[in-house]
């Protein structure tokens, strides 16, 4: 308890004559560690009930002959150096406050087609790029044009945690989005095949096995007809559809590899980190035969709450070029690896792979690796209901009626 006494608090000086009245006036307040001599006396106060104790004095008539502020306070306060801290801290704070009405890192998840450098960069093309203000983003916009743009990718979904802006997607679609997503949809064919098998646990099936469908084709509807007993229709029900449509698709496949390439033989390679502020990027990839990369790493304060604060570290390599030609057994390695890798990340996505015939082939400027391949995969894929479009609709259908 001494300790918050002797925290901040005034020393007061003043003729001693006074000093009894006064002590008479101030009952309330905590007056303590009095001291009377022949001419002064002294004594203290705590910081927060000297303002009562100028009303009580100016009403008196007394007048401070001294007065001195002490405590532990006020010696934190007289130290130059805990003064700085203490404003560098409140500038980051300020900061940090500043920094969190933009976005400063864009991370992408559940993506394996596609690299997340492609999916940034299509991002960037679109206008939402690192340091945009976050109440310029319109996610629902961003999650339209990706669908739109990647066949591949089923489901989307845009969040923004802190000043990272998170993108989800599904390339297959999958029960959980029906648990995540607040908005009923169909799920529609996400391209051309026949229809394999049909499993509905959500919605009214719209396809057969056997069946040949379009891309963009409705599989499972979320809108529900609700009829009476004669069947006239009453009203709608929305929800997400939900199941499993698994479609059988015949796929040309074609990789081609020029036979002439460039060797580039590593003369000189340098490696150097600095440090970047606000996306600043110190070195362009320009100058002949030279290669440049640059791996970033962002800093944070925690969480998603990163800051326009990264590491950079450069690795420029300069290289001598050769004009060499593949030789058959080069080229055939190469392309077979690019078509295992290719069937390697259908099966991670769960295709089931039925047949595959390819073959390579020569031409007079390069090799092909050609022929064609047949699989199974899930093509349901999350298509938003205009609700609104709908019930006009419906109402024009009953008017007519």
């Amino acid at each position: 308890m001494d300790i918050f006494v002797k925290f901040h608090f005034y020393r007061i000086k003043i003729n001693s004559k006074h000093i009894y009245r006064l002590l008479n006036c101030c009952r309330n307040n905590e007056i303590r560690d009095v001291e009377i001599d022949k001419d002064y006396a002294g004594f203290s106060i705590n910081y927060n009930q000297y303002s009562d104790l100028e009303k009580i004095l100016k009403e008196n008539n007394i007048e401070i002959v001294n007065r001195q502020e002490l405590g532990i306070y006020t010696k934190i306060t007289n130290f130059q150096f805990i003064k700085s801290v203490i404003y560098i801290f409140a500038i980051f704070i300020l900061l940090l406050i500043a920094n969190s009405a933009f976005i400063w890192k864009i991370t992408i998840k559940g993506n394996y087609s596609y690299t997340a450098e492609q999916m940034i960069d299509y991002v960037h093309e679109k206008g939402v790029k690192e340091g945009v203000l976050k109440e310029s983003i319109d996610t629902e916009s961003l999650e339209k044009s990706i669908r739109k743009n990647f066949d591949d990718i089923s489901w989307v979904c845009v969040e923004v945690k802190g000043t990272n802006l998170i993108i989800h997607i599904k390339e297959n679609y999958i029960t959980e989005i029906s648990v995540k997503e607040d908005k009923p949809y169909d799920l529609v064919a996400e391209c051309d095949c026949t229809i394999v098998s049909a499993l509905v646990r959500r919605g009214k099936l719209n396809v057969n096995p056997k069946e040949k469908v379009k891309k963009g084709q409705v599989l499972i509807t979320g809108v529900v007809d609700v009829t009476d007993e004669s069947g006239q229709l009453l009203f709608n029900e929305y929800c997400n559809a939900d199941g499993e449509i698994i479609g059988q698709i015949k796929e040309k496949y074609e990789e081609k590899l020029n036979i002439k390439y460039q060797d580039k033989k590593t003369e000189k390679s340098t490696k150097f980190i600095v440090p970047s502020f606000f996306e600043y990027k110190w070195i362009k990839n320009k100058g002949k035969n030279r290669e440049l990369t640059c791996e970033e790493t962002k800093m944070k304060f925690f969480g998603d709450y990163y800051l326009p604060i990264s590491m950079q570290k450069y690795t420029i390599k300069k290289y001598k070029i050769t004009e060499k030609n593949y030789s058959e057994e080069q080229a055939e390695k190469i392309l077979n690896n690019k078509f295992n890798n290719k069937m390697f990340v259908m099966e991670q996505k769960g295709y089931k792979i039925i047949q595959k015939n390819v073959k390579m082939k020569k031409t007079m400027d390069s090799y092909a690796l050609c022929g064609k391949i047949t699989y199974n995969k899930p093509i349901g894929k999350v298509s938003y209901i205009d609700v609104k479009k709908i019930e006009e609709e419906t109402v024009s259908i009953n008017e007519r009626n």
